[in-house]
């Protein structure tokens, strides 16, 4: 299990079983169920990071305000094969644009979800998007974009859901994907 936090703008989490766990796997069945085990394994692996996908868009949405949606539509997954037995899930922590997050104007500023940006407005960009700007300063420029932050907690709830997910979620799924796999070539044809 790898974390990985390049430039602080995303995060990676790697789901990989031990080596010594596969071998043991692959003896328990012998040569000619080496097909059936690395299908299994990677099953499992697949079925444990889209788990572990869903509890991090629930936590980083309850902990950041922001909808499930817009944390959803960060995060990419790289599943595993038979030939690769990890899985890969990559998490955008740069922040979302109140704008994104639904925020309406008043008169104090803009407001999205749980968040407040006071003195914030709306404005039109060169290119026809709109988005939400705040003054530094109380002359007319200079002017800074406005986005809510997800880094703080998103890297340790990563971090956190997929040792938990692994130690919690990984043994059951395999079991489970090992029993449909034996039953299927047992079945007479």
């Amino acid at each position: 299990m790898a974390i990985q936090i390049p430039g602080r703008l995303s995060v990676k989490a790697e789901f990989e079983i031990d080596e010594r766990e596969f071998k043991r796997t692959l003896r328990l069945f012998g040569p000619k169920a080496n097909k059936v085990a690395t299908q299994a394994i990677s099953a499992a692996l697949n079925k444990t990071v889209r788990k572990a996908r869903t509890d991090i868009v629930r936590e980083v949405s309850d902990e950041s305000g922001v909808q499930q949606k817009l944390i959803r539509r960060r995060i990419r997954i790289r599943l595993a094969s038979p030939s690769n037995t990890w899985a890969r899930l990559w998490l955008g922590v740069r922040g979302i644009s109140v704008r994104a997050a639904g925020g309406k104007q008043n008169k104090h500023g803009v407001k999205a979800g749980g968040h407040f940006v006071p003195g914030g407005f709306f404005a039109t960009m060169p290119g026809g998007g709109r988005t939400v700007f705040k003054r530094k300063g109380r002359a007319r420029l200079p002017i800074k974009k406005q986005t809510i932050p997800l880094l703080p907690g998103a890297t340790s709830i990563v971090q956190r859901v997929q040792r938990d997910v692994m130690r919690s979620k990984y043994p059951a799924f395999l079991k489970h994907e090992f029993e449909f796999r034996i039953k299927k070539l047992m079945r007479p044809r």
